[in-house]
């Protein structure tokens, strides 16, 4: 497992207002001694920031700071990553420390505080039981706050587990929880000003405008669009950022911060992006997705690249027709229908699009709208009445229907490709 080692890649933004705010915040922590997790999106920077925070509180009279990447290690348990503290502290004291109950007695005993900084803290979530975390609990408390963990994860805690399996841990840490966001536009700027730098590039203004629009700051998507530009030999910078928008590496970004989120908080997501109509644990999500920096306090997605990433999904994933079984609102092509639809008409949509393609007959759709049996029969005229106020609100010509279309001798078909 690998302890400490510096970031190049970080040392150009170490100065900025985001990095500075973080920092500080860092600092009050720190000197009141609470734990805390650091949490941000994939690519934001969570891990060099933890790297840079280790620098900055490098071994200082009575406190001392450990840092471990959990990403190091190939077999983690719970003894292995309280030996690697233990085999770091020696090493770094010359002392002569057995276990954590040990370290933590000594720490007191001498007046000392130590600062752990574990970075990739997710792979503990995901890989150790309930007895890792009141273990850790235990240590905290138990030193009186001398030991102080700082957590760095690229997800939300409750995202990756139970609350039921971290509960005691999740309260005693989540009060100073920080979330690290994408840079703001002026710390863009220069983030983006020190790369054009170091590769011998020239950009306009304008285009650092766009790269920080497309981007919304998130720096490993920053750097991958720099990157894309310096090695093309298109002279045309619009094009260019277009070319780069396509690359494999700006869309594996993309992709990484929609993984990495909870399958609720996806489809929460989706719905905002695509200007559904919010459910009330929509409206919590929204409020989660804020203070990670995914969506920004007015409620817009933060990057536009993402935002043309999520209505891939959400048109690619959408038929021509959908019914929202939450909200009862239907869709066409992704776009809301506003026109109100009767009882029996909402009925007949959602039978059919049940029946996914299959043609249905007149006796089908009389039993599922009316539930009247076969034999007691529903006129061919209620039905085609019906069948043509569908039509006109779901059609853009009700006379040449292309997702309602009557099979002749058979019955009916909704289109659902």
């Amino acid at each position: 497992m690998r302890y400490f080692q510096s970031s190049p890649n970080f040392r150009t933004i170490d100065t900025m207002a985001t990095q500075a705010h973080a920092l500080s915040y860092a600092k009050d922590r720190i000197h009141q001694k609470d734990s805390f997790l650091v949490i941000g999106m994939p690519g934001v920077g969570v891990s060099s920031f933890l790297r840079s925070l280790t620098l900055e509180f490098s071994q200082k009279d009575t406190q001392q700071t450990l840092y471990i990447d959990l990403n190091e290690s190939r077999a983690l348990t719970e003894q292995s990553f309280y030996q690697h503290i233990i085999d770091r502290y020696n090493e770094l004291t010359q002392q002569t420390l057995t276990s954590i109950t040990e370290l933590t007695s000594y720490i007191n005993e001498n007046n000392l505080h130590l600062v752990i900084i574990v970075d990739r803290f997710e792979k503990a979530v995901k890989q150790l039981g309930e007895e890792f975390f009141d273990g850790l609990r235990s240590t905290i408390e138990s030193s009186g706050k001398s030991v102080t963990f700082i957590c760095g994860l690229d997800q939300d805690l409750l995202d990756i587990r139970n609350y039921e399996d971290i509960d005691q841990f999740y309260t005693l840490i989540s009060s100073f929880n920080y979330y690290l966001k994408p840079l703001s536009k002026e710390d863009s700027f220069s983030f983006i000003s020190t790369l054009e730098k170091e590769r011998n590039m020239s950009m306009s203004d304008q285009t650092k405008e766009q790269l920080y629009v497309l981007t919304g700051g998130h720096l490993r998507m920053l750097k991958s669009y720099i990157l894309s530009l310096d090695t093309q030999e298109e002279n045309n910078e619009k094009a260019s950022v277009e070319i780069a928008s396509a690359s494999d590496s700006v869309r594996f970004q993309c992709q990484r911060i929609y993984d990495h989120l909870s399958n609720e908080i996806q489809t929460s997501l989706l719905r905002i992006c695509g200007d559904m109509k919010l459910t009330m644990h929509d409206k919590a999500n929204a409020t989660r997705l804020t203070a990670r920096g995914i969506l920004t306090d007015e409620g817009a997605i933060f990057s536009t690249r993402f935002q043309e990433y999520l209505m891939h999904i959400i048109t690619g994933s959408q038929k021509p027709l959908h019914l929202d079984t939450t909200t009862g609102e239907i869709y066409k092509d992704g776009k809301r229908i506003d026109t109100q639809f009767s009882a029996n008409e909402y009925k007949l949509l959602a039978y059919l699009l049940e029946q996914d393609g299959r043609v249905v007959n007149r006796d089908e759709i009389a039993d599922a709208v009316w539930g009247v049996d076969p034999n007691m029969g529903v006129s061919d005229e209620a039905i085609d009445q019906l069948v043509s106020r569908m039509r006109e609100k779901i059609e853009d010509d009700k006379t040449n229907p292309t997702h309602l279309t009557t099979v002749r001798g058979r019955g009916f078909q909704l289109k659902t490709q």
